[in-house]
């Protein structure tokens, strides 16, 4: 009984803090609907940036659109490979979009994005073969709240021999606690 009732309040708890952060959004929606209704449109616009900032800093860090591409251009901008296979000693470029990370400032004060990344490779068995921490660094400079961003993460896997594998990385947000992993199968072959 105490444990239903416990988990009764702490849903209630949880509808709650939903329904004030709903709130919250709704009184933001509003706020946007008058001032474009008054003919204030760069208002309107500032006011959307703002609740647009109050929903990204709620999210998780979650990578989306990963995958493994032959070139980069921009965000959503890119070459992808049809197929995820790679030729002995090809290097593997990824393309990911992150979304609900933490902004932060570089040693000079400007505003960026920063990512570490953990790095492992199994074999078809799921054994794995290679792990490491903090793999890969990256530090985006932003020149604001950007949110149209995007990771090119680049792996040279020289003398991995033939056969099926796959790469697993755990991105964590250099300015919070959040984190996402993402794998992603490939093969080497002639």
């Amino acid at each position: 009984m105490k444990k239903n009732l416990r988990l009764l309040s702490l849903v209630g708890g949880l509808i709650a803090s939903t329904s004030a952060f709903a709130g919250d959004l709704t009184i933001s929606a509003q706020k946007v609907e008058d001032l474009l209704a008054s003919s204030q449109p760069v208002a309107a616009y500032d006011a959307l940036l703002e609740m647009n900032d109050k929903v990204w800093a709620k999210l998780p860090l979650k990578i989306r659109n990963a995958q493994y591409v032959q070139e980069i251009y921009a965000f959503r901008r890119f070459k992808a490979k049809e197929q995820a296979v790679f030729k002995p000693n090809e290097s593997h470029i990824i393309y990911a979009e992150p979304i609900g990370f933490t902004y932060g400032k570089d040693a000079n004060g400007n505003r960026e994005a920063g990512f570490l990344i953990d790095f492992s490779l199994s074999n078809a068995k799921g054994e794995v073969l290679l792990q490491r921490s903090d793999f890969l660094t990256l530090n985006l400079p932003l020149g604001a709240n950007n949110k149209e961003v995007h990771l090119n993460l680049t792996v040279d896997l020289t003398g991995l021999p033939e056969g099926q594998y796959e790469s697993h990385y755990v991105i964590k947000d250099k300015y919070s606690e959040k984190q996402d992993k993402i794998a992603l199968p490939f093969s080497i072959a002639q």
